[in-house]
């Protein structure tokens, strides 16, 4: 084969089944290389204090059990910030595989103070997948035996009526979308229009809301770098839209803010959820970035959330 030159070189690898793989005479020229670990307990800290300094009340953990996946919200837990921004769980696969083992873990975490709560003490939790109406009635009757008040459970899918059918088949009290997408390069412009549309199409159908604000999308990430969770990685290629601005961001933010005002009967939790805080190579994040903090030497994106009105919303916490 004669020599040939590429941007980049994909190999995928199974996590259950081992081989070896020879790859012969390939140079490697490397122009940019960041290489840093996150999960220390000092970064969960400095995160906690960005997060609690722009006003975010909490963090909806997508909730892993297993280890190293389960890092980030042991080293929030652990953190002498904690009660500095609340928490809250994000339920999916990980957890419903093994939930009636999973379940008394996350329920001893329902009385306590940073434990994320609405419409006076109830816990707050959503299920991003999952969700049947044996979970929730198990949820329901753990919190009864604990003497805590009864959890409001929030499901989300990708379409209203899908929410819909789902909310009333489980029992939850609210439906959610995880974040708004685009193909093509679509302008962030376009993504807030059609996700404010989204907010009253849910509420139509569903009644109770918590509103999603999604700060971008771009998947080419895991085009460039497959993931091994998603077998047909070539469409992600188009996945994206353009990248927003901090004003943008804000603005989204303070719309989601007007619409729960304005809707007091579809939005009664007083709740907006923000996508994302680190889902990065989904093109969803406010966290502070190298680039950011390098080039301005501020969090940008987050600098612009804490200057957004939160006349309407219930203090933090709620209990």
């Amino acid at each position: 084969m004669s020599a040939a030159t590429f941007d980049s070189l994909a190999f995928r690898t199974n996590e259950t089944l081992t081989s070896d793989l020879y790859v012969d005479n390939v140079s490697v020229a490397v122009t940019e290389s960041v290489n840093t670990n996150g999960a220390t307990q000092a970064i969960m800290d400095q995160e906690i204090q960005y997060a609690a300094a722009a006003g975010i009340d909490y963090w909806a953990f997508v909730y892993y059990p297993q280890d190293p996946l389960n890092r980030a919200r042991n080293l929030y837990l652990s953190s002498a910030h904690k009660n500095d921004v609340s928490w809250c769980a994000l339920l999916d696969g990980n957890f419903t595989g093994a939930f009636d083992t999973n379940l008394p873990i996350l329920a001893a975490h329902w009385s306590e103070s940073n434990y994320q709560k609405v419409l006076g003490g109830r816990p707050l939790i959503y299920f991003l997948s999952g969700a049947d109406a044996d979970k929730v009635a198990k949820i329901r009757a753990k919190a009864a035996a604990l003497g805590v008040p009864d959890p409001y459970v929030v499901v989300m899918a990708w379409t209203a009526q899908g929410a819909a059918d789902l909310k009333t088949t489980v029992g939850a009290d609210a439906v959610s979308r995880y974040a708004t997408g685009g193909v093509n390069g679509a302008t962030y412009a376009s993504l807030a229009a059609a996700e404010t549309n989204l907010w009253t199409d849910y509420a139509t159908a569903a009644g109770q809301v918590v509103p999603t604000v999604s700060t971008g999308w771009d998947n080419r990430p895991r085009y460039d770098y497959p993931v091994s969770w998603i077998a047909d990685y070539t469409p992600l290629k188009d996945n994206w839209v353009q990248q927003a601005t901090p004003a943008e961001i804000a603005s989204r933010l303070g719309a989601a803010i007007s619409w729960g005002t304005g809707h007091p009967a579809n939005a009664p939790a007083n709740t907006v959820l923000i996508y994302a805080w680190n889902e990065f190579d989904e093109g969803g994040w406010i966290c502070p970035t190298l680039y950011e903090l390098r080039d301005s030497g501020r969090p940008l994106r987050l600098d612009a959330i804490a200057g957004v009105s939160r006349t309407g919303l219930t203090k933090r916490r709620d209990c």
